[in-house]
């Protein structure tokens, strides 16, 4: 297939043993990956093996050139894996991963590696795929701290078409201590969802609708909501990044080799956007061999350093290529003046009563069609309830009658046999009389 061009990307090798390269090479098809919040490690979601790839890694930013030297790895196991298909970081030991066909579990990183390199670890907690956590094909997941140990989690369900809101409670083990249904107005796949670094953007990959839905994270917010913003210009967008200023979002686009970049002169995300840049991350060759539908061969995971200076991304025929973004940024930073406008940014206390304030309203929602429902149930109750006792009065007539009718054609029968007896007895009466007769 022949693409448009776009700018080719500075991308550079990675330094690595043969080890390492093989763990890569056994990972398959990849769907999502993230540098760790300290940068030191990267971790890879290996959707069809059902298991994370942990790769120690060292960062080096020179003036002319990056460098990476993966130092060593880690393979991550666990029976909470059904197709791992997103994952986030928490913390630098902590990693929450949405399973496309199962639930999210939160777990803890072991620090120690066994020789094997390969560690099972249980989940600390999990998000449930039941009528309380409200998941199902969960596929895509970014936390925000807001503040009293507690953090907004929020789930793409991608095949039922909604981002659900989840609170953990880090001071007991990432206890979650609320779900609820935030988005689903004009979502069709939503396939990667982002928080920005200050928590007032959400940013959701909108599969089908060829788009990224861009919402400010209000108290107002709810599922009748419609974006507030859009960024277009995207065949199939999957992985969806802020850099660290805010100013940029990348997005990947499954059905072409490109990163699409956006940006916001004053951390405004409002109304309708297209690409500022387009960057190719990988060749014909690559992309024709993944390209085996309209909606697959390009990036899916993409990710950034803590300082936004390199960029990785990876796709099942690509697990990963590292992009150095400094000189990119740079020219589109002269190119577009930042606004000196100041931005909207509330402090902590005001965003976590935000978020909190947008749960409980989510919470009273889902409270208030429960109640719809469970009145629904009732009536319907109450009318299964009245038909049976309806039937049940039928059945007791229509037993009377078949009873009447029994016993009615027993009497019958029970008169014929004994006319038969009758007529036998008189029978015999006369057989008998006319043989003495005779004699």
């Amino acid at each position: 297939m022949k693409v448009k061009q776009g700018t080719t990307a500075t991308s550079f090798p990675f330094t690595a043993s043969d080890d390492v390269h093989s763990a890569i090479d056994r990972l398959g098809r990849t769907e999502d990956l993230l540098f760790s919040p300290d940068n030191s490690r990267l971790a890879i979601a290996g959707m069809i093996e059902n298991k994370i790839l942990m790769l120690d890694i060292v960062i080096s930013s020179g003036r002319r050139k990056c460098a990476v030297l993966i130092t060593d790895y880690l393979e991550i196991t666990s029976a909470a894996f059904s197709h791992p298909h997103g994952l986030f970081w928490i913390d630098n030991q902590t990693l929450i991963v949405a399973n496309r066909n199962g639930e999210v579990p939160i777990l803890e990183i072991p620090t120690v590696k066994p020789k094997s390199k390969v560690a099972e670890v249980t989940p600390l907690e999990t998000i449930r795929a039941n009528s309380i956590d409200m998941l199902q094909s969960p596929g895509s997941v970014s936390v925000s701290e807001i503040g009293m140990d507690l953090h907004e989690v929020l789930v793409c369900n991608n095949y039922a078409h909604y981002v659900t809101r989840h609170i953990l409670d880090q001071r007991n083990d990432f206890s979650v201590r609320g779900s609820s249904k935030l988005l689903s107005e004009g979502l069709d796949i939503p396939d990667s969802v982002a928080h920005s670094h200050c928590g007032r953007w959400i940013a959701v990959s909108n599969h089908n609708r060829h788009n990224v839905f861009m919402y400010e994270n209000t108290s107002a917010l709810n599922t009748s909501c419609k974006p507030c913003g859009t960024l277009e210009g995207v065949n199939y967008p999957h992985g969806v990044r802020f850099t660290k200023d805010n100013r940029y979002i990348l997005v990947a686009d499954a059905g072409a080799p490109f990163i699409h970049i956006y940006s916001s002169e004053d951390d405004n995300w409002s109304g309708q956007r297209h690409p500022v840049e387009t960057i190719r991350v990988m060749d014909d060759d690559i992309f024709s061999r993944g390209h085996r539908n309209p909606e697959e061969g390009g990036p899916k995971g993409i990710a950034l350093s803590d300082d936004s200076n390199i960029l990785v991304a990876s796709c099942e025929e690509q697990p990963i290529v590292f992009i150095d973004l400094r000189e990119t940024l740079q020219v589109l930073d002269k190119r577009i003046p930042k606004s000196p406008r100041p931005s909207k940014r509330g402090g902590q206390a005001e965003r976590t009563r935000a978020v909190l304030l947008s749960h409980l309203d989510g919470l009273v929602q889902a409270n208030t069609h429960t109640q719809i429902e469970l009145e629904s149930s009732r009536k319907k109750l109450a009318i299964i309830e009245e038909t049976n006792s309806e039937l049940k009065k039928l059945a007791e007539i229509r037993e009377n009658e078949i009873q009447r009718l029994l016993d009615k054609t027993l009497e019958s029968k029970l008169h014929r046999i004994g006319s038969t007896i009758r007529s036998l007895l008189r029978f015999q009466k006369l057989s008998g009389r006319a043989k003495f007769l005779k004699h």
